[in-house]
Parts: C-alpha cells; structure tokens; sequence
C-alpha cells in the first residue's frame, strides 16, 4: 500500500502542481523548499470475517502539508482532500503491483505552526488522518 499511494500522490496533478516532487514518506529532509507533503502509516489492522482472515486491510494515515504560509498549507490540504475523494473500488499503482481501495475516511484535520528553523518564520501545518480500507 505503502508504493501504491505513493505512486497515486506523485501523479496526482492537483497537488503536484502544488508541491511539485516535494512528496515523502515519513518526515520532510532538512533544508527543502515549501510547500512540502509528508505522511506516515501509523496503524494497519487486517480485516476478519466469519473465516478468518478476508483479505481486506485497515490503515491510517496522517499527513502533513506543510507551507509558509497557512494560505498555502490549507491549499495543499485541500488538494490532497480531493486526491483522496477516491471512488469506492478504485485500483491503483503502477506495474502490475496494485491495489483496490475500497474506502477512504477523513478522520480528522486541524491546524498548526512549527519554529523548526528556530526563525520567526516558521512552517504552517494542516494535518489531515484518514482510514484507508483496502485489498
């Protein structure tokens, strides 16, 4: 799931036209331009039915987008939104390795500032968690 979405984030239009490659997994290197996209797998659960294991998977998801602004921070939040509108049953990733989507719920979203820089700059941040169900 993990090379899929990658892959999906990476090619959506919307938001690339936003943050261009500036798209990673787990936190953002030291010294990139913003804005930036950073995301994490904080959870997987698989799914059980009556049988057992039914193949289905639980994920969450937290990302950050992250400007100099939170004009441009809410921008990028609402791009990766309507990137992750998918529509129940979508397949996606490259080369054969694919997955289906069945869901995808915003779970929460709030606001935020950070110094990271230690300048009165600093980065603002919208964070957004969803639930991702696939197989």
């Amino acid at each position: 799931m993990r090379e899929q979405l990658y892959y999906y984030l990476q090619n959506y239009a919307g938001l690339t036209a936003l943050i261009g490659a500036n798209l990673f997994p787990q936190r953002v290197p030291t010294g990139k331009a913003l804005p930036t996209l950073a995301y994490t797998f904080s959870g997987r659960n698989p799914e059980y039915d009556q049988d057992g294991l039914d193949g289905e998977n639980e994920v969450t998801v937290e990302f950050n987008c992250n400007a100099s602004t939170l004009g441009g921070a809410v921008a990028v939040a609402d791009q990766l939104y309507l990137a992750m509108a998918i529509q129940n049953d979508a397949t996606f990733g490259e080369l054969g390795n694919y997955v289906t989507l069945y869901s995808t719920t915003l779970e929460t979203e709030f606001d935020n500032f950070d110094l990271f820089d230690g300048s009165e700059d600093g980065t603002r941040i919208v964070t957004q968690t969803y639930t991702l169900r696939y197989k």
